[in-house]
């Protein structure tokens, strides 16, 4: 018996059963201006991925639901895009032309921070800015003034207190000694003084020499 018959009909059977669909079209910019170099890729397993050429594709797929990503990329920057939905029923030709639109800059994938949402960021930012701010304005403004008033109503008069009892004159190291005072705030503390022409800061050598003025 001559089998070669019976092969080759069991072939013819067998080969629109393992044939795919075709997918195919031209692929154009809004202004219908055909777009070469298109990346395609889809979702088949294993996915496909090709570049058209002359604004031509052509895809080979089984029968199955499909999703067709179009991205046109001028240099390293992708400008136009689209994203196509497709239901193959069995094997035969499916022409799909489509439209490439404009890439929206909010639509560039965003950088991920490693610390967080970038927007969550931000307001932390924005956070420690504010609580800077504040603390500074507290203590070059609101803090001086507290300190500038206790100088006054407190240290200011046991100062004066003290040059009264040394007969109106004394030394800013002898005021500074007396009352234990940091050589700063002693100095801060005679300029007030000072200020107010309640006493005399006159230069002798290296020393200070503070005199009590009469009213």
């Amino acid at each position: 018996m001559n089998i070669k018959p019976l092969i080759l009909l069991v072939i013819l059977f067998i080969i629109p059963s393992i044939s795919a669909a075709t997918i195919h079209g031209t692929i154009y910019d809004t202004g219908f201006n055909i777009l070469e170099g298109v990346l395609i890729t889809i979702n088949t397993v294993p996915e496909q991925a090709i570049v058209s050429i002359d604004g031509e594709y052509d895809l080979e797929v089984a029968p199955g639901e499909y999703t067709i990503i179009f991205e046109y990329y001028d240099g390293v920057d992708l400008t136009y895009n689209s994203e196509e939905n497709i239901s193959i029923i069995d094997n035969g030709d499916y022409l799909r032309d489509v439209i490439l639109f404009p890439v929206l800059e909010d639509e560039f994938p965003e950088i991920e921070d490693p610390y967080g949402e970038e927007e969550d960021s931000w307001w932390l930012v924005g956070m420690i800015l504010a609580i800077v701010a504040v603390a500074y304005v507290y203590l070059r403004y609101f803090r001086k003034k507290e300190t500038k008033t206790e100088l006054d109503e407190d240290d200011a008069e046991k100062v004066i207190d003290f040059i009264k009892k040394e007969n109106g004159r004394v030394t800013q190291k002898q005021i500074r000694k007396s009352m234990a005072l940091s050589e700063a705030k002693a100095s801060l503390i005679v300029t007030e003084l000072e200020h107010k022409g309640i006493v005399t800061r006159i230069k002798k050598g290296r020393a200070n020499v503070i005199i009590l003025n009469k009213k």
